[in-house]
């Protein structure tokens, strides 16, 4: 007598033909899929942009401060004072804190208005 070949129910993933339904409805996530994803890489680009741009700011402070470790100064606001010479057409700057002049530029059309308007004011007892 020969043995019984022993048999079990098991069940796999293997390939299935579908439907005309079942189709209409795996292209319909498959849009959706994709359309998760131009979404995700649109976010991705963003947010990449967005640390791109604070990467810029923090590496010009950083090379803002180690200017000011190699040069040992720090640019910080100083009281100045503007004074204004009409016949040279120029106008001289002198930082407070030291009473010297730091620069020299020419005048501007604004600068000369400025100056009449004062000189009309002075004419007045004004200024």
């Amino acid at each position: 007598m020969t043995m019984t070949e022993k048999t079990r129910s098991t069940t796999r993933d293997l390939p299935v033909d579908m439907t005309p339904e079942e189709i209409a409805g795996v292209k319909d996530r498959a849009l959706a899929e994709l359309t998760e994803i131009l979404d995700l890489q649109f976010e991705a680009k963003d947010v990449a942009a967005g640390y791109r741009a604070r990467i810029v700011i923090a590496t010009k402070e950083l090379n803002a401060l180690r200017e000011s470790v190699a040069s040992g100064t720090a640019q910080r606001s100083v009281q100045c004072r503007e004074d204004f010479h009409p016949a040279e057409g120029v106008v001289k700057v002198y930082r407070l804190d030291r009473n010297k002049c730091f620069e020299t530029r020419p005048m501007t059309a604004e600068d000369r208005q400025d100056d009449i308007e004062d000189g009309v004011e002075a004419g007045r007892g004004g200024k």
